[in-house]
């Protein structure tokens, strides 16, 4: 499952950053752009598996599941911390995505 929501984020933050990035309004000043360890695909992926985790609190999932069990699959873990501010950077396409799944998903389950 993880790797199905994993493979189905990553297609879309793809997407979603080409367009983003094209239609960027700048100053025409050059703006430095911080990266993150974490790629926003990862950061969609360990918050939406979050759900199908059964942890009651983010933080316990984060910090016990994600953190000892997922450091195979995500090479560049943060501390939980630091995945909160860099969530905090993700929620448009984060919430983009969902949005779209569950349309795609109702249109699959219309008869």
């Amino acid at each position: 499952m993880l790797t199905t929501i994993f493979c189905h984020s990553d297609d879309f933050c793809k997407d979603f950053e080409k367009q983003f990035n094209s239609n960027f309004l700048t100053s025409g000043e050059n703006i430095r752009k911080k990266s993150f360890k974490l790629t926003l695909s990862e950061i969609v992926t360990i918050s939406i598996f979050y759900h199908h985790s059964g942890y009651k609190t983010f933080k316990d999932y984060y910090e016990k599941y994600v953190l000892v069990h997922m450091c195979n699959d995500f090479k560049e873990l943060v501390s939980y911390n630091r995945f909160l501010e860099l969530r905090r950077n993700v929620l448009v396409p984060l919430i983009s995505f969902i949005q779209l799944k569950e349309k795609s998903i109702m249109k699959c389950n219309t008869p």
